[in-house]
């Protein structure tokens, strides 16, 4: 077991006192933060969300962050964390963990020490298909758990030569003041038990994963696991103070990254590549920016990566001396070609300059800030074959803006020049959904001396900024009505257009209106939205996404709907969250509609909601959470669109219309419902085209002459 001291800069810094004057602070390494995660998409919440409310704390300072129900289709009840899965088949499942814990009462809190835990994993359906039980076994000297989550991944056959699916368990314990101990547990779902019920551990990883990579093609798999060490040597120098032996110190301090992979005929998975990174030499931040990055390009599997040339900071000698960004260094990546014996293909280096500017301390350099995987790409900007150029993000920490950093981007060759530049001096920017048929594009937020905020759109291969447009319009309300920076774009015919909340709603009587701003492709307006919210309104932020802003996404018509999170002022002066889903005014529905209303219940408030896609199927997640000494989750899920219109399966081959009979339901072949009919032969009156006819009998594709 490797002891890791997580916080120990920390709680020496603490020790030493405070830095003098206002200079830049010393990262604090935290591996949980770079523990692998899926990119669940989640409303409400979630790293967009939060750019989003900093991005709205910009525009505006003094701001503070059918009737009948569609049937739940899906419940998981009463645990204490949750998550979705990547499973085999390309499908999406869902886990629950619930921990069994120890109640240690003090007189002014509770220490909650956990003894076992109860895994339990649902398919697509929301069918429970196992369950994985097991004790805590705690290392001598460990006290508590302070972190117990699942590897959102499941493997077949890279732990074990057995069919059974493989399910890793993530832990951390506190080992003593500023140490935790970390180790992944690797088990099987329906796997073997030990003579108390448990499951077995079939292997154990030394720390956590931070990155997953499948590289197989066709439903074969062909994975690769990364784990992260932190290294520390020794313990610091304090009768040598003020010397070189501090530095020598700190620089002894490492991450080490492990790149595990299953060769066939392998007994167990092995480490195929290993590199270690001193701390002070970790890129970007130094605390949250990616180190390793995988991906694969035409159906190859590579790694990347980077870290700085010499240490960030000039040599300092003791926790009393200020500290500032070192001239002259390099950011390098390093980039291999993944197999069961890994070769590397490229090294990149580029130089590195402070930013002028004034106020300006240090700027960070960095690849995946912006796109991720993304970042790293081999065919875009004209690079010999097998070399990626690199998306570079150089954040300026600027004399009192200690809670994010101003942010210039980058095209840079494979040979470390620069090619191009995307943007300079963005306040803070949005990542907008890809669209067929045209580049990757970025929001990125900027502000006149006046104070004035401007959106610049810019597509990122070309770097060529498509639109600009104000924070503010001109609307029925005010000549300065007001925009938040909750935009996406979205496919309209054979172009795109910008969907945007606006920041202050309008009224109708004592009904406040959600409005969502369209503008076109080029900047300029196109039409506001209202959508009825009801009376006693304080707060709402609508979702706006591109697939689900498409007219069928919520309901199989061709009406606009949206679904806005609403905080309620109750009777009693109370406050509560109701999630809504509302269709827009239209000539067929004067005032709008509701089609969903779902409200807090005995299970608890709500505490987060979750879209997914399963295969092409959307699925809506409710989460409510009850606090009861610690967070006890309920999960819903609905299916969309919630009419079920586009919930279309084992369509049979073309028929013709009159083999039909009975009511049926008539779609088009994007699932947008066109007809409710009596008699399915009447699907030969529509015009000429395809179309899908639902009857009780099944699902038929028809062509209509």
């Amino acid at each position: 077991m490797i002891k890791s001291t997580l916080t120990v800069l920390a709680g020496l810094m603490m020790c030493a006192g405070t830095v003098k004057g206002e200079a830049l602070s010393r990262p604090v390494f935290d591996p949980v933060k770079h523990v692998y995660k899926c990119e669940s998409t989640a409303p409400f919440s979630g790293s967009r969300v939060a750019a989003i409310e900093r991005n709205n704390a910009m525009l505006n300072p003094t701001e503070a962050p059918a009737k009948e129900a569609p049937a739940v289709k899906g419940v998981i009840t009463g645990v204490n964390t949750y998550g979705d899965l990547d499973a085999p088949g390309d499908n999406l499942w869902f886990y629950s963990i619930e921990y069994i814990q120890d109640v240690i009462e003090h007189e002014y809190y509770n220490d909650y020490i956990m003894r076992a835990f109860v895994l339990n994993i649902y398919n697509e359906k929301y069918e429970l298909i196992g369950t994985i039980k097991d004790d805590i076994d705690y290392l001598e000297g460990e006290q508590r758990v302070v972190y117990c989550d699942i590897l959102p991944y499941i493997t077949t056959n890279f732990f074990n030569d057995d069919s059974k699916m493989e399910i890793v368990l993530g832990l951390a314990a506190n080992w003593e003041m500023g140490v935790n101990n970390y180790r992944s547990l690797v088990y099987q779902i329906d796997g073997a038990k030990d003579g108390d019920g448990n499951d077995v551990v079939v292997a154990t990883l030394p720390n956590l994963i931070c990155d997953v990579l499948n590289a197989g093609e066709e439903g074969n798999d062909d994975v690769y696991m990364s784990i992260m060490n932190e290294n520390y040597t020794g313990e610091y120098p304090w009768d040598k103070d003020g010397t070189e032996a501090v530095w020598e110190y700190f620089m002894a301090q490492t991450i080490s990254l492990d790149v595990y992979h299953r060769a066939a005929g392998a007994a167990a998975p092995e480490v195929v590549l290993s590199y270690e990174i001193p701390i002070q030499m970790l890129p970007g931040d130094q605390e949250s920016t990616p180190m390793i990055i995988t991906l694969t390009d035409n159906g190859k599997p590579y790694v990347v990566f980077s870290h700085y040339l010499e240490s960030f900071y000039n040599p300092y000698y003791s926790f009393m001396d200020d500290i500032s960004m070192r001239d002259g260094n390099s950011l390098v990546i390093d980039i291999y070609a993944l197999s069961h014996n890994p070769v590397k293909t490229q090294t990149t280096t580029i130089s590195m300059t402070k930013d002028e500017g004034e106020g300006i301390l240090a700027t960070y350099y960095a690849v995946g800030e912006l796109l991720y995987r993304g970042d790293i790409d081999f065919h875009h900007f004209d690079t010999a074959e097998g070399q990626a150029a690199f998306i570079i993000a150089c954040g300026n920490k600027v004399t009192s803006t200690d809670d994010y950093l101003i942010y210039s981007y980058y095209v840079v060759n494979p040979d470390g020049s620069v090619r191009n530049t995307i943007f300079r001096n963005a306040q803070s920017t949005l990542a907008l959904s890809d669209i067929d048929g045209f580049e990757p594009q970025h929001l990125f937020l900027t502000s006149d001396d006046n104070g004035n905020v401007f959106f610049n759109f810019v597509d990122l291969y070309s770097c060529r900024q498509t639109a600009t447009f104000a924070y503010t319009l001109e609307t029925e309300v005010s000549d300065t009505d007001a925009l938040t920076s909750n935009i996406d774009r979205t496919p309209v015919g054979d172009s795109y257009c910008y969907a945007v909340e606006m920041r202050d709603p309008t009224f109708n009587g004592n009904h406040s209106l959600m409005r969502v701003a369209w503008f076109n492709a080029d900047g300029s307006e196109n039409r506001i939205d209202h959508m009825d919210m009801g009376s006693g309104v304080q707060y709402a932020m609508c979702y706006i996404d591109s697939k689900a802003l498409a007219a069928n996404f919520y309901h199989s018509d061709d009406n606009n709907e949206y679904m806005v999170l609403i905080k309620h002022l109750e009777s009693d002066g109370s406050i509560t969250e109701n999630l809504v889903i509302g269709q827009v005014a239209s000539p067929e529905y004067p005032d709008g509609r509701e089609l969903l209303r779902v409200t807090p219940d005995e299970r608890g408030a709500l505490a987060s909601i979750l879209v997914y896609t399963n295969g092409k199927k959307p699925t809506l997640g409710v989460v409510r959470r009850l606090i009861d000494g610690v967070y006890i989750y309920s999960l819903d899920f609905y299916d969309l669109p919630l009419d079920g219109g586009a919930g279309i399966e084992d369509i049979t081959t073309d028929q013709a219309a009159e083999a039909l009979s009975g009511p049926a339901t008539i779609y088009n072949l994007q699932g947008v419902k066109v007809a409710q009919v009596a008699e399915a032969q009447e699907v030969a009156t529509l015009p000429a085209g395809m179309y899908i006819v639902a009857t009780s009998k099944g699902v038929a594709k028809v062509i209509v002459k």
